[in-house]
């Protein structure tokens, strides 16, 4: 829904938007079919492949990301792209480490988390809205849900625990939103079903 219908998405969250922030929810929808692609890939050959939905995913976002107005440069992040090629490649063959997947996940991750604005600047782009802010951060948060779920296949934990992690950080993202984003106007009904739901998956996963 959010790569399809970016405005209706926000609409439904009763949140303004704009041409650019409605570019920046198609990145996240991207994102959250790229972490429901690894989720449901098999488990046992997923960590050497687990850079190729990433590709399906920056082929999604970067025309959304770069073709709308005041969009940011394709350069930084084709280039980004071709990166993921070679590691797809170099994985396929088992030429690289099980961690290199999550750590990219956990970097790229919190950083569009915890530092949006900076983010977007880094890489060319306008100032962010205060809508813009909050769902670059839903975009991290797909990320650091794929990185903790691929971080436990890494460390031996299995599918079950590793969607129980990523539902853990889900429910966390999603209440820091609760208690932070009220003058945003984000239906806070939504907002705390999707808490319970994450808080029952993530417990269903990791008991």
């Amino acid at each position: 829904m959010s790569y399809l219908g970016p405005a209706q998405t926000m609409e439904s969250y009763g949140m303004k938007s704009d041409a650019f922030t409605d570019a920046i929810v198609r990145g996240s929808g991207a994102w959250q079919m790229c972490a429901a692609a690894t989720m449901v890939l098999d488990e046992e050959t997923i960590l050497d492949k687990a850079f190729i939905p990433v590709i399906a995913a920056m082929l999604l976002y970067i025309p959304a990301i770069t073709e709308v107005k005041g969009g940011i440069p394709k350069e930084p992040l084709v280039a980004w792209l071709g990166v993921h090629v070679v590691l797809a490649t170099l994985a396929e063959s088992g030429k690289v480490n099980k961690w290199v997947a999550p750590a990219l996940y956990i970097f790229n991750g919190a950083q569009a988390y915890f530092a949006p604005e900076q983010t977007f600047k880094l890489y060319g782009g306008p100032a962010l809205s205060a809508e813009g802010v909050h769902v670059t951060r839903v975009w991290g948060t797909a990320m650091l849900c794929t990185a903790a779920y691929l971080s436990a296949l890494a460390n031996g934990d299995g599918a079950r625990k590793g969607v129980g992690y990523a539902y853990l950080v889900a429910a966390g993202t999603v209440i820091r939103s609760f208690v932070f984003d009220t003058d945003l106007g984000v239906s806070r009904p939504i907002l705390a079903a999707w808490i319970v739901a994450c808080l029952g998956i993530a417990y269903l996963g990791l008991n």
